[in-house]
């Protein structure tokens, strides 16, 4: 479940799974979903499908309780979906939230989008904006983001992870009992494939004392445990995305576009093949002895092409050199399956 309005429909990670194995894969991701919203959708509107794969982001953690989302800066101080709260360890769900910001004029989302995919944009709003001194509000705002790459002891990130292994409980049974296999993939984020995060990070985090307490990897070795103690399947990919990044010396912004740390077409094309590779080597889609292999030597194949060959040097331009990228790359050419 993953949005990613950053690139064209053929281009998400969803579809190209689709095109590798040459099935049915539908994308029901909605942006600023957290885990508990996405549990409340499938209860209601989905209750089918034979595998369930979960694509689960770090913020996911604050989009969870209530406390988190409205100290988040991203949220606006306000709560914008279904969140939780524990209460003598009970997880109850708050329904009181603001609608507005998913009726938005369509003409607001198409700027707001611009802004997010244009380089020089982002540094004119920039600009403007570092005129004036943050305040301490925003600032703390910033820093409570962070604190889930940190063993946070405050109450608020205690229940927020307690709520988030209890939605992921949930899930699973939900899934099972609808005769589906859920599993759970976990986000390979900038943080995690960045050659030098905190040289990335410093232009967000003025306090930077804070990076001696930040480990990027931190969230992704609590939420394996997570799965571990609850028998769920779980997948991790960020080993395959830096050694796609060593072998091809992809630099800054990696798997992501220089004003939005959400994948670019590359992080997607990876993700969808070792996904793909990930789902027919434990058995979660069947395939033939000489489709497997078939398989493999296409993913082989697509994961030791070049960004450049895959994108086109346009595409590769406009996302490596501070352009608008506009959904034009090669990638439909090179992830088709030649059938089970």
């Amino acid at each position: 479940m993953t949005a990613a309005w950053q690139v064209s429909q053929k281009e998400t990670f969803s579809a190209m799974i689709g095109n590798i194995l040459n099935t049915s894969v539908l994308n029901l991701g909605t942006e600023g979903y957290g885990t508990l919203n996405e549990l409340l959708a499938y209860k209601k509107h989905i209750k089918f499908g034979n595998l369930v794969i979960l694509m689960f982001t770090e913020n996911d953690i604050i989009d969870n309780q209530c406390e988190l989302v409205l100290k988040s800066e991203m949220k606006g101080n306000k709560l914008l979906a279904p969140c939780a709260y524990l209460q003598d360890n009970e997880m109850r769900i708050n329904m009181d939230f603001d609608t507005s910001y998913y009726y938005r004029p369509a003409y607001r989302i198409k700027i707001r989008r611009l802004f997010r995919s244009s380089i020089l944009l982002k540094n004119l709003l920039k600009r403007a904006v570092n005129k004036k001194p943050k305040s301490t509000t925003q600032n703390d705002e910033l820093l409570e983001y962070f604190n889930v790459y940190t063993q946070q002891e405050s109450q608020e990130w205690k229940d927020a992870w307690v709520i988030t292994e209890k939605v992921l409980i949930e899930l699973k049974k939900e899934i099972e009992k609808n005769g589906g296999q859920f599993v759970l993939v976990l986000n390979a984020t900038h943080m995690m494939t960045s050659k030098n995060w905190k040289k990335d990070m410093s232009h967000r985090i003025t306090n930077l004392n804070l990076f001696d307490e930040l480990d990027p990897l931190y969230p992704v070795e609590r939420m394996k445990n997570i799965a571990e103690r609850n028998n769920i399947k779980c997948y991790t990919m960020q080993d395959r995305f830096i050694n796609y990044r060593d072998t091809f010396n992809v630099e800054y912004p990696y798997f992501s576009f220089w004003c939005d740390k959400h994948w670019n077409p590359i992080g997607h094309f990876i993700a969808a093949n070792v996904i793909a590779e990930y789902l027919v080597r434990d058995g979660y889609f069947y395939l033939s002895d000489d489709g497997k292999n078939n398989l493999y030597k296409i993913i082989e194949t697509n994961l030791n092409t070049p960004p450049i060959e895959l994108l086109g040097k346009k595409s590769f331009d406009s996302i490596f050199n501070h352009g608008i990228y506009k959904g034009n790359s090669h990638l439909s050419e090179m992830n088709m399956s030649e059938g089970k």
